[in-house]
């Protein structure tokens, strides 16, 4: 059974935050998308989204944790890899590419 708060649904936290980001307002986003995480844990979209909108706010080491968390629900997903590589890369942290990428 799918979460009620998912990007599928328009009013959604997640779905409200997702389009807030897009629209480069990523100040509005932040406690929406924070509820999204709240609401559904286990959620890779979720932590990565709201990543995304910590990162876009100047809150770089709280955005890598939840790219982080967003690989531990779901390895390899690329937009939390690119945000996480992103992230590193603004802190001036960025380690190796082995370091960061497994062998698929």
């Amino acid at each position: 059974m799918r979460s009620q708060i998912n990007a599928d649904r328009p009013d959604s936290p997640l779905s409200q935050g997702i389009v807030l980001l897009q629209q480069g307002r990523p100040e509005l986003a932040l406690p929406l998308l924070e509820h999204a995480v709240t609401q559904t844990p286990q959620s890779h979209e979720a932590h990565n989204y709201y990543g995304m909108a910590l990162a876009r706010t100047g809150h770089l080491q709280e955005g890598v944790a939840e790219f982080r968390q967003a690989l531990s629900l779901r390895p390899y997903y690329v937009d939390a890899l690119l945000g996480l590589g992103a992230a590193l890369n603004q802190l001036g942290t960025m380690p190796e590419p082995s370091a960061t990428c497994k062998p698929l």
